[in-house]
């Protein structure tokens, strides 16, 4: 069974996003980057922050599939 996201992991993707968007928008307006330049920043910032978050997040959702295990035990499930 696939862990189900927790929220706490939601708010730190979405607090991410907002971030990163809120970045990228700074950095093309300051330097007035061509569109093709923006995607590229676009892009690079999307996967940073992917790249980032991906181990924390799968450790987090780990954890938590551990805890319902032992709680099934415990319960005889």
């Amino acid at each position: 069974m696939k862990p189900r996201r927790a929220w706490a992991d939601e708010r730190i993707e979405n607090d991410a996003e907002i971030i990163r968007r809120r970045e990228v928008s700074r950095v093309v307006s300051a330097k007035n980057l061509s569109p093709e330049e923006a995607e590229v920043v676009e892009s690079m910032s999307r996967s940073l922050v992917d790249g980032l978050l991906r181990g924390p997040i799968s450790a987090a959702l780990g954890r938590a599939a551990d805890r319902r295990t032992r709680v099934g035990r415990r319960l005889g499930r």
